[in-house]
């Protein structure tokens, strides 16, 4: 039995190839947004170009993406869509600016235009809101032997569009399909409404449930969950006999992770409700460990983080820890409009269990330090990472795993 997720897959460029997506995916690593620090992200949709929206906490904001950072800036609320009711992720036609969402197990469309939207209405779709009449051919009584197919069972959600808006992908359970939910897809008429749902196909649909489709040339990317809850993402090609792809290990742990947005050289998805991003595993090693703007006393200063090393299986770091927790004070003070992510993390060796109660212990001694320092409780928060963000993969040395046992204040501007 192959394990499943929840995902959400925005794919816009043509490197979307098996091949190049196992490098695109090999060669980065993955980061905490900035975002985290407004509140709980509960989904992630691609609206207008390079401009994500996202649900925290019931309420939406708008972002884009940094060029240099890869993770977002610019973050901001917006009222756009607070009078739609949409549940889950929804898609966006610019060219004719249309919104398509879910709400109660029916699709709808909306009109944008500039910041209003006009009131929304359900997506005429054949045997789902509606019955095409049939006649049998032959027989001067062929009139007395129309009748109306029955329509389909089952709540739809989630939609993303496909083929420059005439066709639509979406998540349902139908009666008639393999069982919970699976991904179906429709075409739009020339008269607006849309063709009766056809399943993506048994290599894709299982007796699990599909969620959260993504059409890119001839890929689907999805999310598929068991019933025990576990959660992985998977890639497809359609109309094809290959076997699904599932993603690599870093995207696929024992948390929940779904919501998957990919654009051009960025990538965004959501692990129990936090944004994470991507990096570039070679530069974050440059701007991290070989270049850092100030070094001392093991407290290394970068651009956007300060980090602290930590002793073996231990929460200690040495005795120059007060002055470590001062130097980080400092760095906090000289950046007013800042608040910061203290994050710890392991070396690889060790259990997980163990590793991550460590990584928090880590985190948790420099946040109580600070505390103790007055530094205000509302600009810090904590995490602990344990060994699932290495700085050096595969460390053999005592030095490479040193670079391992570390914490990360990370500062988050623009959130204060």
């Amino acid at each position: 039995m192959r394990k499943y997720f929840y995902i959400i897959g925005l794919i816009g460029v043509n490197w979307f190839s098996a091949s190049a997506l196992d490098k695109m995916f090999a060669d980065t690593d993955i980061a905490l947004s900035a975002v985290n620090s407004r509140g709980s992200v509960r989904s992630v949709s691609l609206f207008k170009d390079s401009v994500l929206a996202l649900n925290i906490d019931g309420g939406f904001y708008l972002a884009e993406v940094d060029s240099v950072s890869k993770d977002l800036k610019n973050v901001r609320h917006t009222s756009i869509f607070s009078s739609l009711g949409i549940e889950g992720r929804f898609t966006y036609d610019e060219e004719s600016g249309t919104l398509y969402f879910s709400k109660g197990g029916m699709l709808y469309e909306a009109k944008v235009d500039g910041g209003v939207v006009g009131s929304p209405k359900p997506l005429e779709i054949k045997d789902v809101t509606f019955s095409e009449r049939e006649t049998r051919e032959g027989g001067m009584f062929s009139h007395a032997s129309t009748r109306y197919k029955k329509k389909l069972q089952g709540g739809l959600q989630n939609p993303i569009l496909a083929e420059n808006g005439k066709r639509l992908f979406f998540a349902a359970d139908f009666t008639q399909g393999n069982g919970g939910l699976d991904i179906w897809t429709i075409s739009r008429q020339k008269n607006g409404k849309w063709t009766a749902p056809r399943s993506a196909g048994q290599r894709i649909n299982s007796k699990h449930d599909e969620d959260l489709p993504f059409v890119f040339n001839d890929k689907i990317v999805y999310s598929s969950y068991d019933k025990k809850g576990d959660f992985d993402l998977w890639v497809s090609k359609q109309r094809s006999t290959e076997k699904p792809q599932h993603l690599p290990e870093k995207f696929n742990s024992q948390q929940k992770e779904r919501n998957m947005v990919v654009l051009k050289d960025a990538l965004f998805f959501l692990r129990d409700n936090k944004l994470y991003r991507l990096e570039n595993k070679i530069e974050k090693k440059v701007e991290l460990y070989e270049t850092p703007v100030v070094s001392s006393d093991d407290v290394v200063t970068l651009a956007d983080r300060q980090i602290v090393y930590f002793k073996y299986n231990s929460d200690e770091s040495d005795s120059t820890f007060a002055k470590k927790v001062g130097l980080i004070k400092r760095y906090i003070e000289e950046n007013p409009n800042c608040r910061f992510k203290i994050v710890g993390h392991t070396d690889e060796r060790g259990n997980v269990k163990e590793n991550k109660a460590l990584s928090i212990r880590r985190a948790s001694k420099i946040y109580d330090e600070l505390i103790k320092l007055k530094v205000p409780q509302s600009l810090l928060e904590k995490d602990g990472m344990g060994a699932s963000q290495p700085a050096v993969k595969n460390a053999k040395s005592d030095e490479e795993h040193q670079k391992n046992r570390r914490v990360e204040i990370i500062k988050m501007e623009g959130v204060r």
